[in-house]
């Protein structure tokens, strides 16, 4: 049986430049590590130090920035919705199993293009992330990204979530939907909405990145770090930050595979981080 998963995200009309409560500049007394650095030798972001023999590496991510505490509460904030009222006990982890082949429609731009092509050499690079990709045409797609014309409508009608919400009119607002096989949690079809106005060139990259990784797995927000694109009012930059990247990264390691519950998910992290 197949279970369409329906997140609603609206990205920021106003966009400033304002940030979450969080803080991102934490410091730690001792550094973490992955344990299973096997399954996460993708392309590290800046910051990222790889240490130990090429037999059993291990990666310390922000070793002097942030708690494994901190971002064990993100990744299950963003995956989980583990601060969100929609978080149930029948929640499962969900992520794709095969290579996404995306294909544009309506009035993109290059500079959309640009964007999508940026994020795809960075999240290629994951490993355990099956990859994406343009695909050859319509037909041959399993994520259709799709922009449009902003218009305020969606404030009065009735098929809008009541979550919903939008904070100035004319910029942008984006959707993002994928269907899911419930039993194995894998992902294989996805649709993202995007409407812009006036929106700038830094605010449709960010749409764009920010829901790509959401119809990736990563569906919720979370107001650990101040820096993350899935604050509820993100600073403005164009791309997923470094806490972003180690959340997917986790998410695509071997140790997390789908469908598998909170608690289960939890235990895991908590052998996967130390």
């Amino acid at each position: 049986m197949k279970k369409i998963f329906l997140f609603l995200i609206i990205i920021s009309a106003v966009f400033t430049f304002s940030s979450c409560s969080g803080d991102e500049n934490v410091t730690t007394t001792a550094p973490f590590t992955l344990k299973s650095s096997e399954e996460l030798q993708g392309v590290a972001p800046t910051g990222f130090e790889t240490t130990g023999d090429e037999k059993n590496p291990t990666r310390i991510i922000y070793s002097d920035a942030y708690k494994a505490s901190d971002v064990r509460s993100f990744f299950l904030d963003v995956v989980f919705g583990s601060s969100n009222i929609r978080k149930t006990k029948n929640e499962r982890l969900e992520k794709w199993a095969i290579p996404i082949k995306y294909y544009f429609t309506g009035r993109y731009t290059k500079t959309d293009e640009e964007a999508v092509e940026n994020l795809a050499r960075t999240l290629n690079g994951i490993d355990g992330f099956p990859g994406i990709d343009k695909a050859g045409s319509e037909n041959e797609a399993n994520l259709i990204i799709t922009y449009g014309v902003y218009t305020d409508k969606a404030e009065t009608s009735p098929d809008v979530s009541s979550t919903e919400s939008i904070y100035n009119k004319g910029k942008i607002n984006s959707t993002g939907i994928y269907k899911c096989n419930e039993n194995s949690g894998e992902i294989f079809e996805a649709v993202i909405e995007i409407a812009v106005g006036n929106a700038t060139d830094t605010q449709r990259r960010q749409a764009v990145s920010t829901e790509i990784m959401r119809i990736c797995g990563m569906s919720f927000s979370s107001e650990v770090f101040s820096g993350s694109i899935f604050c509820e009012n993100p600073n403005i930059t164009g791309y997923p930050s470094e806490i972003d990247l180690i959340a997917f990264e986790l998410l695509y390691s071997s140790k997390l595979h789908g469908s598998i519950t909170f608690p289960e998910c939890y235990y895991i992290l908590d052998n996967l981080l130390s």
